[in-house]
Formats: C-alpha cells, structure tokens, sequence
C-alpha cells in the first residue's frame, strides 16, 4: 500500500468504500450515486451521502452503510 493515484493515497480503506460501491450495485442494481458529468460525480462522492432502499435485509443496508464511510480529513 501506500502508492498513489493522483487524488488520494491508496490504502485499504479504498478497498473497502469499493466494497461499498460493489455491494450496493449488488443488491439493488444501480449504482449509489448519479451524475452527468465526472466533476458532479465526485462531488456527490464527495458528500457521501446515499439512499439506501428500505426494503433490503437489515444485513445487507448494514453491510452498505459500513463501507460508504467517507474521510473527510
């Protein structure tokens, strides 16, 4: 670890948040976050802010939500 990819160190919290963007495509089929340029995209990734639906299992938001932590520092 500890390589860089232009924006922000790479480490495993990187990993993870994936993991996030991953599980949420998973179980809902979509992607957590829209936008129709790159620069609003990471604005919205940037937020961190998603809507997780109500209707999945408690496991699966828990598991969502665990790993859409964003470090604002």
């Amino acid at each position: 670890t500890g390589e860089s990819n232009g924006i922000v160190p790479y480490n495993e919290k990187i990993d993870i948040w994936s993991l996030g963007i991953l599980s949420y495509y998973l179980f809902t089929g979509d992607l957590p976050f829209k936008a129709t340029n790159v620069y609003d995209l990471l604005n919205e990734i940037e937020k961190g802010e998603i809507k997780v639906p109500t209707n999945l299992a408690l496991e699966a938001i828990s598991l969502i939500i665990n790993n859409f932590i964003v470090n604002k520092t």
